[in-house]
């Protein structure tokens, strides 16, 4: 039997859905930052081309680049003053001076002429020393697919796993309010409906641990009290039947006497003083019989509304 409250429940789910989402929204956008801002890192280009830098760069220092390098990408080599050492680059001839200012790590005017191509440029270090630069034009789709397919799976594992949490969340909320709020609800709408037709006897099974539950516990505990003073009522009701029966033959008893007396003086049957006298006794009994049973009658209804005054003597 779970102790814990609806509203703790809700409180612990919705706060759990919130954090997850948050959660989800943060991690999203720092990926579409990074996938954003993946062109312009230099990290795929160096794993690209850091083989084919350090052959240039041992080249740079014994002063010799008759034999060709082997790099799966066309490369130019400038030193310092602008003057290409080396070239396999049909734009950057050998021995020519070119502008150093087109050496920027990534070059928009050659990625407008060459769509498919990334221009990528790394400088060429010795002893510590910036000695000169190295122009490597890249297939785009070559430099873009450093990034394996299974880093970006890994990427979106925790994405993933917390909309599968979320989901699991949302069903599990669903299901906690379907059973421990809508469906003690329906039953109790059903209890109440029946209730106004008269019918007493539909009870309500509930776990009486929650707020609802407690809820539950107390409607049961008023339609008890509406059973028991509705056959209250009921048996009430035939008792005052029964005494209006008996009242009724009570009355109608001295009634009948009073009127047979009335009516033997009222047609002479009596004539003499002493059976006239006899007649109206046995009318004054009957009269007093009468008010000696309204008087009880009487107490009796102001017992019954709590108005009787009794006064100990």
């Amino acid at each position: 039997m779970n102790n814990q409250s609806i509203s703790f429940k809700l409180k612990v789910l919705s706060l759990s859905i919130i954090v997850l989402i948050t959660f989800v929204i943060i991690y999203s956008s720092a990926l579409i930052y990074n996938k954003n801002t993946f062109y312009p890192t230099v990290n795929n280009g160096r794993l690209l081309t850091s083989s084919i830098k350090t052959n240039i760069e041992e080249a740079l220092i014994k002063r010799d680049f008759t034999t060709p390098l082997k790099t799966d990408f066309p490369y130019a080599v400038i030193d310092l003053n602008g003057r290409v050492l080396s070239s396999s680059i049909v734009k950057y001839k050998k021995d020519t001076v070119v502008n150093l200012n087109d050496f920027m790590e990534y070059d928009n005017k050659a990625s407008l002429e060459q769509p498919e191509i990334i221009k990528y440029t790394e400088p060429l270090i010795i002893d510590n020393t910036q000695v000169g630069t190295v122009i490597f034009l890249i297939p785009k789709d070559k430099f873009l697919s450093i990034a394996p397919g299974f880093l970006t799976f890994l990427n979106i594992i925790p994405i993933t796993i917390a909309l599968l949490i979320i989901i699991i969340l949302v069903i599990l909320t669903y299901i906690f309010t379907r059973k421990d709020i809508l469906s003690p609800l329906a039953t109790l709408h059903e209890s109440a409906r029946r209730i106004l037709k008269g019918d007493f006897s539909y009870k309500i099974q509930y776990d009486y641990d929650t707020e609802i539950g407690l809820f539950c516990h107390d409607f049961e505990a008023m339609r008890d009290e509406l059973k028991y003073s509705k056959e209250k009522e009921v048996s009430i009701k035939s008792k005052e039947k029964e005494l209006l029966a008996c009242l009724s033959h009570d009355i109608k008893t001295p009634l009948t006497a009073i009127h047979g007396y009335v009516l033997g003086i009222k047609d002479g049957i009596v004539k003499d003083k002493a059976g006239i006298e006899n007649y109206c006794s046995i009318i004054l009994n009957r009269v007093r019989m009468l008010s000696k049973l309204l008087e009880d009658i009487l107490e009796h209804s102001k017992a019954e509304l709590n108005k009787m005054n009794i006064s100990l003597c």
